[in-house]
């Protein structure tokens, strides 16, 4: 999601309105409104790109998962995962480059869709109005979910921090006192990409650190056994920590020369990095604390290089969370007929932050349940459910051997099952 918002500045500048697809070419990749070309990014620079939008708040929830699936069975799991979320992004960036020739050729057109939301796009292309809608209601769900889940965290080490009021109080107020920044356009924000993928970074030498060093925290306990529920739980969390399928395309676009090998190129570094800042943290975690460790990790631990790392995550959080909610104000723009600042734009803005507030009070601080669902469902979809669907749709008759029907109904089922395990495992998340 963080990078809807560099994506689309890089794009428009802030300022152009929705685009079709249509004004695509396969050698610029994505054009702005008067035809002049974005800034391109070579593969090194989409695959940080991807590590920053994956690598986030998961790495925080991460450790609990590993522990309630297992720590051995759930890293072969987190293996897993990471393989096959590196194949639908393959071939989703298969879907982007026929979806990019389609418009052109005019078959299938998506014109009636935008460049800032490809993947919106490859839907419609593939599986027509059904299909946009699709993607269009997993996005709007997925970056509502996020948007509360960052203040959900924020509150928890908020709380952590300065004991004095409650995390619910914080989360709330967090919420009430960014809702102003809501209204920023994408050219205000987007450099907060940049810090992303330093606070990432950072907090995985921070949980190592504190692991290695043998820092203050709570008493270590025996993992608990492993149960279907708690298994369930911990599938929906590692799908959450491979959740950047929602802004794949939309990287694609920045890619000089986008073509499928040079950005599986970028899929196959990015996923690997991410793979191993997973393992390495949770690994640590689950050894160092056992079944006491807390669903946000640096809640277990104490200490000053703790608390370092618990404002270095929050302030990251509450900056993302701006940025988060650009790509869902611009679809609620578009649907609401919002023009920049105007009182009716305000007012969704206040109507969006007051449900997010909301859900905030309903939620309380169980986040890892957040966490779960969200995982489970939305960005399942959109890793295990649409990309081999969409490809299937896209191919040509002769391309549909009987190989890849197996892969694509493989895949699926695959997604399907984990929602399931993912759902049954949401009623005791919490405990």
């Amino acid at each position: 999601m963080i990078y809807y918002a560099y994506w689309y500045k890089m794009t428009s500048n802030g300022s152009a309105p929705l685009l079709p697809l249509g004004h695509c070419d396969s050698n610029a990749g994505i054009r702005g409104e008067k035809g002049d070309g974005m800034k391109k990014n070579g593969v090194g620079k989409v695959a940080l790109l991807i590590i920053a939008n994956c690598a986030g708040s998961g790495i925080l929830s991460l450790p609990k998962a590993m522990n309630g699936a297992g720590l051995w069975p759930a890293c072969a799991m987190l293996v897993m995962a990471s393989v096959l979320s590196s194949y639908t992004a393959d071939l989703l960036g298969r879907c982007y480059s026929m979806t990019e020739m389609h418009a052109r050729s005019g078959k299938r057109s998506a014109e009636k869709y935008f460049s800032k939301s490809p993947y919106a796009a490859i839907g419609f292309s593939a599986a027509g109005k059904f299909g946009a809608i699709a993607v269009t209601t997993a996005q709007v769900l997925t970056q509502f979910s996020v948007l509360v889940l960052f203040f959900l965290v924020s509150g928890v080490n908020l709380n952590k921090l300065a004991p004095r009021f409650s995390t619910l109080f914080y989360s709330l107020v967090c919420a009430a006192a960014l809702t102003p920044f809501m209204l920023l356009k994408p050219n205000h924000v987007w450099s907060t990409a940049l810090f992303a993928i330093f606070a990432s970074t950072a907090l995985v030498c921070v949980i190592i650190y504190l692991c290695a060093s043998h820092a203050p925290h709570v008493p270590y306990t025996p993992s608990p056994p492993v149960t279907f529920s708690s298994f369930g739980a911990a599938f929906g969390v590692i799908l959450f920590g491979f959740g950047g399928h929602a802004i794949l395309p939309a990287l694609q676009g920045t890619l000089s020369n986008p073509t499928p090998s040079r950005f599986r190129m970028a899929i196959v570094w990015s996923f690997a990095i991410c793979t191993f800042m997973y393992l390495s943290t949770s690994i640590a975690s689950v050894v160092t604390l056992g079944g006491s460790i807390n669903g946000d990790v640096l809640i277990s631990f104490s200490g000053t290089m703790n608390d370092v790392g618990l404002a270095l995550v929050t302030s990251h959080l509450l900056f993302a969370a701006i940025t988060v909610h650009i790509p869902l104000g611009q679809i609620i723009d578009h649907y609401a007929q919002c023009k920049s600042m105007s009182i009716r734009q305000i007012a969704a803005r206040i109507i969006t932050m007051s449900l997010v507030a909301a859900i905030i009070w309903l939620v309380g601080d169980n986040f890892y349940c957040v966490v779960a669902v969200v995982g489970g469902t939305c960005n399942n979809a959109m890793i295990f459910l649409m990309p081999p669907f969409f490809y299937y749709r896209l191919i040509s008759p002769d391309q549909r051997t009987t190989i890849t029907t197996i892969k694509v109904v493989s895949v699926m089922a695959i997604g399907f099952a984990g929602m399931i395990a993912s759902l049954a495992g949401t009623s005791d998340c919490a405990s």
